[in-house]
Formats: structure tokens, sequence, C-alpha cells
């Protein structure tokens, strides 16, 4: 899993800076665009429309408590 995420970060990166000429500029100091962590989570069964809302609610301001969208179960549970 590591090497897929960093051949993406490094395919993504050559791309961006030849889009956005800016990022390589402004990321001179470092020579890198991406940190050289990153986060690999399932989302289970929930189906895709789910995780679309849930991504594109990511960047509006929620008041009170982080709302998590899930649907619920169906069918038997997966083995732990």
């Amino acid at each position: 899993l590591a090497r897929l995420v960093n051949s993406l970060k490094g395919v993504s990166s050559r791309r961006m800076r030849q889009e956005f000429p800016d990022l390589a500029r402004h990321y001179y100091r470092a020579n890198k665009l991406w940190s050289g962590s990153y986060f690999a989570g399932s989302v289970g069964g929930a189906p895709l429309s789910a995780v679309r809302r849930y991504i594109e609610q990511q960047n509006r301001s929620v008041q009170g408590t982080a709302r998590v969208l899930a649907a619920p179960r169906r069918g038997p549970s997966p083995p732990p």
C-alpha cells in the first residue's frame, strides 16, 4: 500500500507542478509537494453516495458535534 500511495503522490505532484507552476515556486525549499505520511481508512460497506456526501460536507461549517453519515448495515455483520 505504501508503494502505491507514494507512486500516486509522485505522479500527482509532477502533474500539478506542470499545470500550476506557482506550486513549484511556493514549495521550492522543501522540493516536495506532499508530506511523507498518509492515511488509509476503510468505509466498510457504506454506499458510495454516503461517502461522497460525507466528503463534500467536510468543507462546510457544521455547528455543534460533527455528524457521521453512515448507511445502516444490511445482512450479517462481517467477521472481525
